[in-house]
C-alpha cells in the first residue's frame, strides 16, 4: 500500500502527539508530584530546623529560668521546717527562753496535717502531706514546670512580721488579724496541707523578759506563729506570768537545703568558718550569703554563671520571708534598676532585674519602706572573676528621687575586671567598694 507524504505527515504528527501524551501521562506527571513531595518535606525539615535553632538559641535562657525558679522556691520555703523533729523544737524554744531571760516549761500536742485555718485533731505519725508526693518527683528527677508552679504560688503568701513597734508587741502578736493574717496565713492554696505541731508554753519573768521572747520569735529564721496569749501580773512590780500556745509547720523542701536541721550533734560547731568558702554548708539565700545586714536596706549579690545561684539575686535586708526577692541568671551582663522615691515624707522603692520586677506592678512609686539611717543603703556581694570565659555581671542603674543620699557598698569585688558597673540619675549616690 503505498502512502502519500500528506499521509506520512499525519503519521508522523499522531506519534508525536502519541509519544507526548505517554510521556506527561507516565514520566511528566509522577515526576512533578515527586517534586512537590519533595518540596513539601524540604519545607517540613526547614521548619523544624528554624523550630530546633530557636530551641537551642533559648536553652541558656532557659536554663536561667529553672535556676530562677528553683531558687524562689527555695527562699519562699526557707521560713518553713522540713519536718517538725520535737527535739529540735525543745532546743530552739529553750535557747529563746535563755535569750530572753523567761522562765517556762512546755507541752506539745500531736503532730497533725491539714489545712492551716482548719487542724484536724488526728493523730497519724506516717500521716503525708500535699508536698510529699511532689518533692518526691523532683527529687527523682520526674520535675515538671507545673509543679515548680504550684510549688511557688503554694509559698507566696509566706508573710513577714518585721518592724513591730514595741509598745504594741504583745496586742499585735495576740490579734487573730495580725498572726493569722501574716505570720500564720502560710498556704491558701486549695487543699494545699502542712505538717503541724502545736506547743503549750507557760511561762513567768518581767514583762520586759515577755517581750523580748515575742520580739525573738517573730525574728526567728524559722516561722513560729504565736496564737493567743494570756498573762497576769504579780504585785505591782513588773513580773508577770501567764501562758502562751505556739504553732509550728513544716513541708518537705526540694534537695537539701535544711541538711544542718537533721543533725543531731549537741556539741558540734554548726555553719562554715569561712562564709564565703565552697563547702556543702554555703548559703542559699541572700541573707545567708551576706554577713552582716543589719544596717543595710537592700542587699544585691552577683554570682558567675557557673554557680548553682542565680548570677543575680536582689532584695530587700531582713526579709525573712524572702518575698521580695527578684533573681536573674545570665551569661553576660544583665541590667538592673533600683527607683528610689521621696514623696510627702514617705519612702518607696521598687526595683527590676531582667524581666522580675518587685512589685510586680511596676507602674507607680513601689513599695513603702522605712530607711535605716540617714542614708539609704544598698550592699553588693560580688565574686572574684574565674577565668576569662566569667563574663557574668551588672549593668545597674540607681534613680534617686530622695533628698536621703545613697550609698552602694560593693565588697569581694574583682580589681581587674569588676562585675559591677553603676549609673546613678536624680539625686547623689555614693560608691564605696571594700
Amino acid at each position: 500500500m503505498k502512502i502519500s507524504k500528506k499521509e506520512k505527515y499525519l503519521l508522523g504528527v499522531l506519534g508525536t502527539i502519541l509519544v507526548s501524551v505517554l510521556y506527561y501521562q507516565f514520566i511528566y506527571t509522577p515526576q512533578v508530584e515527586k517534586l512537590e513531595n519533595l518540596k513539601a518535606i524540604k519545607l517540613e525539615k526547614e521548619t523544624k530546623y528554624d523550630e530546633i535553632i530557636e530551641t537551642i538559641k533559648i536553652l541558656e535562657q532557659r536554663k536561667g529560668k529553672i535556676k530562677s525558679l528553683n531558687q524562689q522556691i527555695i527562699d519562699r520555703a526557707n521560713p518553713l521546717y522540713p519536718e517538725i523533729i520535737q527535739e529540735n523544737l525543745i532546743l530552739e524554744i529553750d535557747k529563746l527562753l535563755t535569750d530572753s531571760k523567761l522562765k517556762g516549761t512546755i507541752s506539745f500536742s500531736g503532730i497533725t496535717v491539714g489545712q492551716v485555718e482548719a487542724l484536724p485533731s488526728g493523730v497519724n505519725s506516717n500521716l503525708q502531706t500535699s508536698f510529699d508526693s511532689i518533692v518526691n518527683e523532683y527529687n527523682n528527677n520526674f520535675k515538671s514546670e507545673s509543679v515548680e508552679s504550684e510549688l511557688v504560688e503554694a509559698n507566696q503568701e509566706i508573710k513577714d512580721s518585721n518592724g513591730i513597734n514595741e509598745e504594741n508587741i504583745i496586742s499585735e502578736s495576740v490579734s487573730e488579724g495580725s498572726t493569722r493574717g501574716e505570720n500564720s496565713a502560710i498556704i491558701s492554696s486549695g487543699d494545699a496541707t502542712t505538717e503541724q505541731i502545736k506547743v503549750s508554753l507557760n511561762f513567768n519573768g518581767t514583762y520586759t523578759s515577755l517581750k523580748d521572747f515575742i520580739r525573738l520569735v517573730n525574728n526567728n529564721s524559722r516561722k513560729i506563729v504565736i496564737t493567743n496569749i494570756s498573762l497576769s501580773g504579780k504585785g505591782e512590780g513588773e513580773e508577770v506570768s501567764g501562758s502562751m500556745n505556739l504553732e509550728f509547720y513544716a513541708i518537705p523542701k526540694l534537695g537539701d537545703t535544711d541538711s544542718e536541721y537533721y543533725r543531731w550533734l549537741l556539741n558540734n560547731t554548726y555553719g562554715k568558718k569561712y562564709p564565703f568558702s565552697s563547702s556543702a554548708a554555703s548559703g542559699t539565700t541572700i541573707e545567708q550569703l551576706t554577713t552582716s545586714h543589719a544596717s543595710y536596706d537592700f542587699i544585691m549579690v552577683s554570682k558567675p554563671i557557673s554557680s548553682d545561684l542565680p548570677t543575680v539575686m536582689l532584695g530587700q535586708a531582713n526579709d525573712t520571708s524572702n518575698l521580695s526577692y527578684v533573681y536573674a541568671d545570665n551569661s553576660g551582663t544583665e541590667t538592673v534598676e533600683l527607683v528610689l522615691t521621696e514623696e510627702s515624707g514617705r519612702y518607696y522603692f521598687k526595683y527590676k532585674a531582667g524581666s522580675n520586677t518587685y512589685p510586680l506592678s511596676y507602674n507607680g512609686n513601689g513599695i513603702e519602706f522605712k530607711p535605716l539611717g540617714d542614708k539609704i543603703v544598698l550592699n553588693i556581694l560580688s565574686t572574684k572573676r574565674l577565668n576569662e570565659e566569667d563574663l557574668s555581671g551588672i549593668a545597674l542603674t540607681i534613680t534617686n528621687n530622695t533628698k536621703k543620699e545613697v550609698e552602694v557598698i560593693i565588697e569581694n569585688e574583682d580589681d581587674n575586671r569588676p562585675r559591677i558597673s553603676l549609673a546613678s540619675e536624680g539625686n547623689n549616690v555614693k560608691v564605696t567598694k571594700k
